[in-house]
C-alpha cells in the first residue's frame, strides 16, 4: 500500500532530522535540548504511527465491508446467514479485530501483531503514550505483510 511507505518516508526525515539534532545537543551536554528532541522524537513516533495505523485501518474497513456484502448478497440463507449477523442495515456494525477477523485467521502471526499494534494505537489515541516499544519501519513492514496476506 503506497500510503504506508510514503507516510513511513515522511516520518523517517523528520526521525532523521531530530535525530542529528539529539546527537548535536548530546555532544555538547545539552540537557534541555537532549529532553525536547528526545520527546520531538517520541511524539513524531507516536503521530506517524497514528497515521500509518490509520490507514491501515480504513483499508481493513472497506476490504472486510465488500466481503461482508458478498457473502450477504448470496441467494441462500443458509450461505449468508451469519454474515448478515454483522450488518446493520447496509453498514458493517462490528469492531476493528473483528473486521480483521473476516479477512485474517485469527490463529496467524499477521492477525496476532495487528492486534498487538491496534493496542498501541488504542495507547496512543486514548492516552497520548504508550509503554510498548515500535519501530515505524517495522509497523509499515509487518502491516505490508499482513496486507499481502489478506483473503476476501
Amino acid at each position: 500500500m503506497r500510503e504506508l511507505i510514503l507516510a513511513s518516508q515522511l516520518h523517517a526525515q523528520l526521525d532523521t532530522d531530530y535525530a542529528s539534532k539529539l546527537f548535536r545537543a548530546t555532544a555538547r551536554n545539552h540537557q534541555h535540548a537532549i529532553a525536547r528532541y528526545t520527546e520531538l522524537r517520541r511524539i513524531n513516533d507516536g503521530a506517524y504511527f497514528l497515521i500509518i495505523f490509520g490507514t491501515f485501518e480504513r483499508y481493513i474497513t472497506d476490504r472486510a465491508d465488500m466481503a461482508v456484502k458478498a457473502r450477504t448478497s448470496k441467494p441462500l440463507f443458509r450461505h449468508r446467514r451469519a454474515w448478515e449477523t454483522l450488518l446493520n442495515g447496509t453498514k458493517l456494525q462490528t469492531s476493528f479485530l473483528n473486521r480483521v477477523r473476516v479477512l485474517l485467521d485469527m490463529r496467524s502471526q499477521n492477525f496476532t501483531k495487528i492486534a498487538d499494534y491496534y493496542a498501541v494505537r488504542n495507547d496512543l489515541a486514548h492516552e497520548g503514550i504508550t509503554a510498548k516499544v515500535f519501530s515505524i519501519p517495522t509497523v509499515v513492514a509487518d502491516l505490508q505483510t499482513a496486507l499481502n496476506s489478506l483473503r476476501s
